[in-house]
């Protein structure tokens, strides 16, 4: 599914799924007709989504930022998964109390909203896709695989071993 959608349009359709999952908690609990299977539905469909929004999340970054920045986008970007979890649950537990563990998620819910609209406001264009889904090694020649491994055209008989600054033996094609 990652090459076949924008990574915006499942990043957004990740969070509008999770939306409305957990919008029915507190709608069900308001009509009295909440049940475990609900919940567990929601929990089942609220993490599905969940993959699908934070694997799309991940591959965008290129996009977003200079190549020489990925790395430090990365950090940051784990950082401020961290301070969420931790914020988010504190925040969390203070909401079920105030307001009762249904009605809590309504704030839960206005962050996949509020996540949603920032993601349709993103500006960059995504890099173009290959429509078949891996680019090939050689132009015009596929990667032929058997049993997970590259039995590319690029043979061990091919290759030679060249020492590396470190003074270990790297192997590597050789030249033309």
């Amino acid at each position: 599914m990652q090459r076949r959608h924008s990574k915006r349009w499942q990043m957004i359709t990740g969070d509008l799924v999770s939306a409305t999952a957990l919008a029915t908690v507190p709608v069900a609990a308001a009509l009295g007709a909440l049940t475990l299977t609900q919940l567990m539905i929601v929990a089942a469909v609220q993490g599905a989504a969940g993959v699908l929004h934070d694997a799309a999340a991940i591959s965008l970054l290129p996009s977003l930022v200079e190549r020489s920045l990925i790395q430090r986008g990365n950090s940051r970007v784990g950082a401020l998964f961290a301070i969420s979890a931790t914020a988010g649950s504190h925040l969390g537990a203070a909401l079920t109390a105030l307001l009762g563990p249904a009605r809590a998620l309504l704030g839960d819910v206005a962050s996949y909203l509020i996540s949603a609209v920032c993601t349709a406001r993103i500006q960059t264009a995504e890099p173009a896709r290959n429509p078949a889904g891996c680019a090939p090694l050689v132009a015009g020649t596929p990667p032929r695989r058997r049993g997970g491994r590259d039995v590319s055209r690029l043979s061990r008989s091919r290759t030679r071993n060249t020492p590396t600054p470190a003074g270990r033996t790297a192997s590597r094609a050789p030249p033309g």
